[in-house]
């Protein structure tokens, strides 16, 4: 199975967890308003052969995805878990 994970980084130095729950849901809605989002992640997937593309928030105990173009299965959604 071939996979790709296409990030972006977002800033990861928030002190504290009720901030950073916060900061995860306005960086999901911040991504889903890029429109373009969708396409990219569905030309990423066509033209590397990959099935799985996602943007993501990266902190340094967890990563949340905020899109993804899952074409093999993967089982990863959009979600703040």
């Amino acid at each position: 199975m071939k996979l790709i994970l296409f990030f972006v980084l977002l800033n990861n130095k928030i002190p504290n967890k009720k901030v950073l729950e916060d900061n995860f849901k306005q960086d999901i809605i911040n991504i889903e308003n890029i429109t373009i989002v969708p396409n990219l992640l569905n030309v990423i997937c066509q033209t590397t052969g990959m099935g799985f593309a996602a943007v993501a928030r990266v902190t340094e105990d967890r990563w949340i995805t905020c899109s993804v173009q899952d074409n093999v299965n993967f089982g990863l959604n959009q979600e703040t878990n």
